[in-house]
């Protein structure tokens, strides 16, 4: 599944979109920063779930980006924070695989 991870310039917080549809990259950021100057992309690539980890990987040519060192770090805390929130037991990670 195709990822990027947008920044909100003002606050910092950073938060993952993903996209499935046969979609570039960039054409499924531009949906999550319709104003630039508020929002930009700071890593994308692609990644997989499995029960218990995700893992990122690859690279997006229409961003000319690839994953940072945190992006599952942060993918698997807002799949937890989104999805799993009745679930305290999981852990996070510190590399591109990180148990959910």
């Amino acid at each position: 599944m195709k990822y990027a991870i947008i920044q909100d310039i003002d606050s910092g917080l950073e938060f993952p979109v993903f996209c499935l549809a046969p979609r570039t990259h960039e054409e499924m950021a531009t949906a999550w920063r319709p104003d630039p100057q508020k929002r930009r992309v700071v890593s994308a690539g692609f990644c997989y779930f499995t029960r218990h980890q995700v893992t990122t990987y690859g690279h997006s040519q229409s961003l000319n980006l690839g994953p940072r060192q945190d992006d599952a770090r942060i993918i698997a805390a807002y799949y937890r924070a989104t999805l799993l929130s009745n679930n305290p037991d999981n852990h996070l990670g510190s590399s591109n695989t990180v148990p959910l």
